[in-house]
């Protein structure tokens, strides 16, 4: 039954590595090429951009900070150490761009190995076009951990397709550095990349404990032990630190509650009640507004998540039933695998409007109703990795039906291949122009309004800054305060971000003569939220003044009318 998947070794009239490694490193310069002749990458989120400005010592932290909060201290450390030797260079984003050529580079290595077909790399362009552009578009470090360790998990697995023993120990030494890469990013990540190439690794052991190949699981040894002491020096490290603590504790306890659908607050009064709740700071949940930490405490998070937990597993009880089952049919045609693959990628695009679609198609493959499962109630962050993940894999291992020595069906192929890819990068450069310009606006928005050094303008979230430049530092930005009551105590330097010298809060917005609220008009429920927020716990009577009025933002400030206690 596992005769389908015996090695994929290269023929001897095949290319040779050398050539293999020529093709593909051309292949990946052009793809860079190309891309950043034709579009501008940018962040996706606000904690990349936060993330990014902290290194940087600049908006959000006081001074350059190595605690970047999601990823491991050694990055934050070099990324800080980069910035004292060149201050123009936006050196986070320079470190996401380069760890997405190293993994594109990677995958293009096993698609155009010596037994590779034409159908490999058309699937391979393709995945470029339409998964890779968008990828660039839309940067953000856990797509980034999973596309490193998915090519280094890869290169591990796939690594006897080349002939020479140099190749495959350079082959096998890339895949252990590409995986330790991926947990430094995100440590998440490895746990994604194992929940959807489960069916695949379990494949992969069996054809190579058949072959009687020993290395395969000596490399992922070395992999487990070096990504294990990483791990444990950064976990001794933040525990050291009393701020990076602090702050990681309520990020992880905030979360588990907000990284995932809330319960609707009026059919579960009840339950927010118990934590001391009310519909307003249900909202404030929502906006991720955690800043004051007597409503928002760690304790108070963490034992609402206990009592109330939201189905966040990233392995469900089917999963492995579903892995074995899936396992069954990739041995019974290694298609099956590529089907599975495309599957779930549907299962994950369809989730929200065409899930009958979705079930349709997973039905046939348990895997993917078992992932379906797990994302149908997670964040973006989980969805849109794992669906890159699969559609990364299955260009690259699905077996391709045409024949290298027939020219006909490739031809069909690139020719297919060559529509689709004019039209995304049509669509990609649109979507990527659109989002450039609106932010840039954004930006320039900003800058114009924080033209005193004592102003700081509190946004509810950190979007605006999405515009900040990938590859060089924003000029000006420097100039400008502003803080994000979205941050909360979730960095370590949140601790440092004061209005007039008190502990940044919303409470410390009323009557300040220094700050104000910048309210983007996509979150024009934000002001009145904050009034109900002060009149709610501090029995307050406030109102918002409006400073100005531009065209993405309303820039307001709090004022006390009067206070009740002082009424009675």
């Amino acid at each position: 039954m596992l005769s389908a998947i015996e090695s994929p070794a290269a023929a001897l009239d095949g290319p040779s590595d050398l050539q293999c490694f020529r093709q593909a490193l051309l292949v990946t310069i052009a793809f860079f090429v190309c891309y950043f002749a034709l579009f501008t990458p940018s962040f996706q989120t606000n904690d990349d951009a936060e993330m990014c400005l902290a290194v940087l010592g600049e908006v959000t932290a006081v001074k350059p900070d190595t605690r970047i909060q999601f990823s491991h201290n050694l990055i934050g450390q070099v990324l800080v150490a980069l910035g004292q030797i060149s201050a123009s260079v936006n050196w986070y984003g320079i470190y996401l761009l380069a760890s997405h050529a190293v993994s594109v580079f990677a995958l293009a290595l096993l698609a155009f190995s010596p037994s590779s077909r034409p159908g490999n790399k058309v699937l391979f362009v393709l995945y470029l076009a339409v998964v890779q552009i968008h990828s660039l578009n839309s940067l953000q470090f856990t797509s980034t951990s999973t596309l490193a360790g998915t090519a280094g998990l890869l290169l591990i697995l796939r690594g006897d397709v080349f002939r020479e023993r140099p190749s495959r120990v350079a082959i096998g030494a890339s895949g252990i550095a590409l995986i330790v890469l991926s947990s430094m990013i995100r440590w998440h990540g490895l746990f994604l990349i194992v929940a959807c190439l489960a069916p695949l690794i379990v494949v992969e052991f069996i054809r190579h404990w058949r072959a009687g190949n020993r290395n395969v699981f000596a490399l992922l040894a070395v992999s487990g032990v070096l990504v294990g002491s990483a791990r444990y020096a950064h976990t001794q490290q933040v525990n050291s630190d009393a701020e990076w603590k602090a702050a990681r504790d309520q990020q992880q306890a905030a979360a588990r509650l907000i990284d995932y659908k809330l319960l609707p607050f009026d059919e579960y009064r009840h339950v927010y009640a118990s934590a001391g709740w009310t519909k307003t700071d249900y909202h404030l949940l929502n906006w991720y507004v955690l800043s004051d930490g007597d409503v928002f405490s760690t304790p108070v998070l963490t034992k609402f998540v206990e009592h109330h937990k939201p189905s966040s597993g990233l392995i469900p009880p089917g999963l492995l039933a579903g892995t074995a089952a899936t396992v069954v049919l990739v041995c019974l045609h290694p298609v099956l695998l590529f089907a599975n693959l495309l599957a779930l990628a549907a299962c994950i695009a369809w989730k929200g409007n065409r899930l009958p679609v979705a079930l349709t198609l997973a039905a046939a493959f348990p895997l993917s109703y078992s992932i379906l499962a797990v994302t149908h109630r997670c964040p973006v962050w989980v969805q849109y990795p794992v669906l890159t993940t699969a559609l990364a894999v299955a260009s690259v291992v699905a077996p391709s039906t045409d024949k290298t020595s027939s020219s006909t069906p490739a031809g069909r192929l690139w020719c297919c291949a060559a529509i689709l890819i004019i039209g995304a990068i049509f669509v990609h450069r649109g979507s990527n122009q659109e989002v450039i310009k609106r932010n840039a606006t954004s930006l320039g928005e900003i800058k114009a309004l924080s033209t005193r050094n004592e102003e700081i303008y509190i946004a509810p979230v950190g979007f605006p800054l999405l515009s900040l430049p990938v590859l060089t530092r924003e000029p000006g930005l420097s100039d400008v305060r502003i803080a994000f009551l979205a941050t909360g105590q979730l960095y370590p330097w949140a601790n440092k971000l004061t209005v007039d010298g008190q502990p940044l809060s919303i409470r410390g917005l009323v009557n300040s003569p220094s700050a104000a609220i910048l309210i983007p008009k996509e979150f024009n429920g934000f002001g009145p939220a904050v009034v109900e927020y002060l009149e709610a716990r501090f029995r307050m009577d406030v109102e918002l003044k409006l400073l100005s009025r531009g065209k993405s933002f309303d820039v307001v400030s709090v004022v006390v009318k009067e206070s009740r206690q002082q009424q009675e």
